[in-house]
């Protein structure tokens, strides 16, 4: 089995789509916006919120962290490509999957460190319970 990682950032140009993923409070209160840069400079890249929300409609992040460089506040916002986007939805499931049937990892597990076996174990474990693998 071939150790998978989350994709890292590519080379951004003008006109990629991206997401861009606002807290809005507590642990998991987000919103998502699709976005499409505009500018990629060697150290910042702006986008364009595609449906403007009461915020800004073009953000500045930081392309070293994916971040808008703010404190991880309510204001905190990040972007991440559509691969990137695709593969944390995969692995919120897997991760849902194994705690719907009682399991937990500690954050020092091997499944922490190689997603291959997370999604490995998912899978089976979903097609055991009898429900959708992730």
């Amino acid at each position: 089995m071939e150790k998978m990682e989350r994709p890292k950032l590519g080379k951004l140009k003008p006109g990629d789509p991206v997401i861009v993923i606002k807290r809005i409070g507590g642990r998991s209160g987000s919103i998502e916006y699709p976005a499409t840069v505009i500018k990629a400079a060697r150290v910042w890249v702006t986008v364009k919120l595609d449906h403007r929300p009461r915020w800004d409609a073009e953000k500045r992040f930081r392309l070293d962290d994916q971040t808008d460089g703010s404190q991880h506040g309510n204001g905190f916002s990040r972007f991440v490509t559509l691969e990137q986007h695709a593969y944390d939805d995969r692995m919120a499931t897997a991760r849902r999957v194994l705690a719907d049937a009682g399991i937990r990892y500690d954050h020092d597990s091997p499944f922490r460190k190689d997603h291959s076996l997370t999604f490995a174990l998912a899978e089976r474990v979903a097609q055991l319970m009898g429900v959708d693998a992730p």
